[in-house]
């Protein structure tokens, strides 16, 4: 999260699920670790730094604190990602809410974690 490239992406796929949202009529908040509708509002360059100061928070505050997917990966344990960006992906073809950067982590993930 601190790493500008990595933000970027982050970015893209907070603003594509909150899209999602949207369409399902999903009301959404600024609550912890993301504040998902300051980061939808926010420039890009803006919502870049949102994120990188979460992820110092992180550093500073817990340094060992690792997200769930990748306590999974370093357990050797099977990701969830089908159930979670493959769902949201099946909504957003459903309502057609366009999804692109959610559609390539899925793609990675799958030939990554099979």
């Amino acid at each position: 999260m601190t790493d500008e490239r990595s933000a970027g992406v982050i970015v893209r796929i907070v603003r594509e699920t909150a899209a999602l949202a949207a369409a399902m009529k999903i009301g959404l908040v600024d609550m912890s670790p993301l504040p998902v509708p300051s980061i939808v509002r926010a420039s890009d360059a803006e919502a870049i730094a949102i994120i990188n100061a979460i992820g110092q928070n992180f550093l500073e505050k817990s340094p060992e604190h690792r997200m769930s997917a990748q306590q999974d990966v370093l357990r050797g344990s099977r990701l969830e990602y089908q159930e979670t960006l493959g769902f949201a992906l099946a909504r957003g073809r459903e309502l057609g809410v366009p999804m692109p950067t959610l559609d390539t982590c899925y793609r990675i993930l799958s030939v990554a974690h099979p």
